[in-house]
């Protein structure tokens, strides 16, 4: 998402989460609160998008969902969406649509109302003053994302990427369609460089090895870092530790991969820091 973006999406949805006193995950009724602000959230067939917003006068819209979704956090992600561009875009036109593609890559660059709508739903799904407790110290699985994503009720990718602003380790998520990465987001200051764009999967990588049918093994694993990081100083010399989660109806993978306190990778980097700052 776009740094520049401004914090208006994010001060709008929190304070509508303080205007009901929400204090836990469990209290943000989507569809309750859409429709005490105006909005009635229907769910019917819908061709060509997964959402719609109309409006019907400047206080009232009408958000309809297609019957398609079955994922309740791809869901609720669509009408906050088009509930975000309900409360930031007051003459937007009429009808707002909410694509696949915007669901599942919605933290790449869109137009601005689009980026903006997405960080109102984030910070309504996700509340920084709840979702950064629980998020923070967690450690790097997909068994953290998975139990983060039950409890806000929101999408894998979703549950991933917010974690990605939280956590206090260094980890990647790396995002592959049809054995290709497709697009990465990293925590902050992580210091490896990843590989590019459409770059082919590893087929010995945890994600490779999804792709190629074989089941999950239950607990992340140690590849070496060259199977996901440019840096030739150790990338054949050293293991990072990946976990991964594939999502069949998308034929996507997400990979978590970080970089252990304990390993000689760590060590590695923390004694080059050192070194380069002398």
């Amino acid at each position: 998402m776009n740094s520049y973006i401004s914090r208006r999406p994010i001060q709008l949805a929190h304070k509508i989460l303080r205007y009901y006193g929400i204090t836990n995950p469990g209290q943000i009724d989507l569809n309750a609160i859409c429709l005490d602000k105006g909005v009635l959230v229907i769910e019917a067939p819908l061709k060509g998008a997964l959402a719609r917003l109309v409006r019907n006068g400047k206080d009232r819209a009408l958000v309809r969902v297609s019957d398609r979704i079955r994922e309740v956090g791809q869901r609720r992600f669509a009408i906050a969406h088009e509930f975000g561009h309900f409360i930031l875009h007051k003459k937007k036109n009429q009808l707002s649509l909410c694509h696949r593609s915007e669901l599942l890559f919605w933290y790449q660059e869109f137009p601005l109302e689009e980026q903006e709508a997405n960080a109102f739903a984030v910070a309504l799904l996700m509340p920084d003053f709840l979702f950064e407790i629980r998020g923070c110290c967690e450690s790097p699985t997909m068994a953290t994302i998975e139990r983060l994503s039950t409890e806000f009720k929101t999408s894998l990718t979703a549950t991933t990427l917010r974690y990605l602003d939280f956590t206090r380790h260094d980890c990647a998520a790396i995002f592959s369609v049809d054995g290709r990465i497709k697009w990465f987001r990293t925590s902050e200051n992580f210091p490896l460089r990843l590989l590019d764009m459409q770059t082919l999967v590893d087929a010995d990588s945890f994600a490779g090895r999804l792709f190629a049918g074989h089941p999950y093994p239950g607990v992340p694993q140690q590849v070496p870092v060259g199977m996901w990081a440019e840096d030739h100083e150790f990338s054949q010399s050293f293991t990072i530790q990946e976990d991964a989660i594939y999502l069949k109806t998308y034929q996507t993978v997400i990979s978590l991969i970080s970089i252990q306190p304990s390993s000689p990778l760590y060590q590695f980097l923390t004694k080059r820091a050192v070194s380069t700052a002398w």
